[in-house]
């Protein structure tokens, strides 16, 4: 069983954070914290996926990055 979070889940997790058109637009936006990447560009690796994964749960839960 594979616990590793994939492009699917990313998709989700932005949905349940910013509701589905914001999330869609987030996604393809560059973001500072991804060296001005989209989270869509980064997703690419499993590095940058498991980074996006981490922002999108500190702007869920008020977490710190």
């Amino acid at each position: 069983m594979n616990d590793m979070p994939d492009l699917r889940d990313m998709q989700q997790l932005a949905t349940d954070v910013f509701g589905k058109r914001e999330a869609a637009d987030w996604i393809q936006r560059p973001h500072p914290m991804l060296e001005g990447k989209t989270p869509s560009d980064a997703a690419a690796t499993s590095l940058g996926l498991q980074r996006v994964m981490e922002i999108l749960v500190a702007i869920k839960y008020g977490g710190v990055v």
